[in-house]
């Protein structure tokens, strides 16, 4: 049996960065582990937007700047910022502020990669009006979601009350796909034991979620209510992700027009209530993360 004392032991054995580390291994954090899925893949831009990247291999750029990055700028937003300011949680006894730098940390490498990312698309952007209005969309979207990955991974560094139930919920939620992102390229067919290894990308999030119920235990009798917003964060964020997909295909599609924006506003809505659908969720996983979750806090208890 392992007393509370015992376990704070083990945990401050790893508080030892000093307050000067915390903001660039933070900034590092924010991109190397966020966007790893990008990075693995190469970099290289390519958008019929900026049409000088598709005749070679296009530029290396930080971030992945497209038609189609949006849900990719999510996901890698959301485990970026959850990855930066779990930073804050090895800083030593004696760092005033750690979250706040680790945030500060996350920012700056979100100025940087959109910088990066700017300079290699300039030379390459289409001189259209449709162009200039996707990169204006695609930096928007890439500062909406940092700041959301930061306000998740506050949640999850300051590790109890229900900033730890919303944001360890939303972070774990994503974390299948940032999976299934890291280790399906789109590169040609998959290997038979990776192909094999993806389908089991939906049970990452149970265990991770699991991971989060059991922190928040079931007693008293209240905490209850916490488990069930989770486990409907964790229903609802593939229903969104879904829903952008679709809507950013469907967009391509058409001409930049308010009626065509209008028509895609719509068809993601429905998309994203057809796919709230049980027949659409990997039941087993939420299973496993109330499992996890019971036998956590049972253990805590003992």
């Amino acid at each position: 049996m392992t007393t509370s004392g015992e376990t704070a032991m083990a945990c401050g054995r790893w508080r030892v960065l000093p307050g000067w580390a915390v903001l660039p291994l933070a900034a590092a954090v924010w991109w190397v582990v966020g966007f790893l899925p990008w990075i693995v893949e190469g970099m290289h831009l390519s958008s019929s937007a900026w049409p000088m990247t598709l005749t070679l291999e296009g530029p290396v750029a930080a971030l992945p700047f497209s038609e189609f990055g949006f849900p990719t700028l999510l996901v890698c937003g959301v485990i970026g910022g959850t990855a930066a300011l779990a930073v804050s949680r090895l800083a030593a006894p004696g760092v005033s502020h750690p979250r706040l730098l680790a945030a500060t940390g996350g920012v700056v490498a979100v100025l940087a990669s959109l910088a990066q990312t700017w300079r290699a698309i300039e030379p390459a952007k289409a001189e259209t009006d449709e162009a200039t209005l996707l990169l204006v969309a695609l930096v928007v979207a890439t500062v909406v979601f940092a700041a959301v990955g930061l306000l998740v991974g506050a949640g999850v560094a300051r590790g109890r009350g229900w900033p730890w139930v919303l944001g360890g919920a939303t972070g774990a939620s994503l974390s299948g796909s940032w999976v299934l992102d890291l280790l399906d390229r789109g590169q040609g067919p998959l290997p038979g034991w990776l192909a094999q290894v993806l389908l089991w990308h939906p049970w990452v999030v149970g265990i991770l979620l699991g991971g989060v119920l059991a922190v928040v235990g079931f007693r008293p009798t209240g905490r209850v209510v916490r488990w069930v917003v989770a486990l409907a964060i964790a229903w609802v964020v593939p229903s969104v992700l879904t829903a952008m997909t679709y809507a950013v295909f469907y967009f391509s599609q058409g001409p930049v027009t308010r009626a065509h924006a209008m028509e895609v506003l719509d068809a993601g809505s429905e998309v994203f209530v057809q796919s709230l659908s049980p027949g659409d969720r990997h039941l087993g996983s939420l299973v496993l993360a109330v499992v996890i979750g019971v036998t956590g806090s049972w253990r805590r208890r003992a």
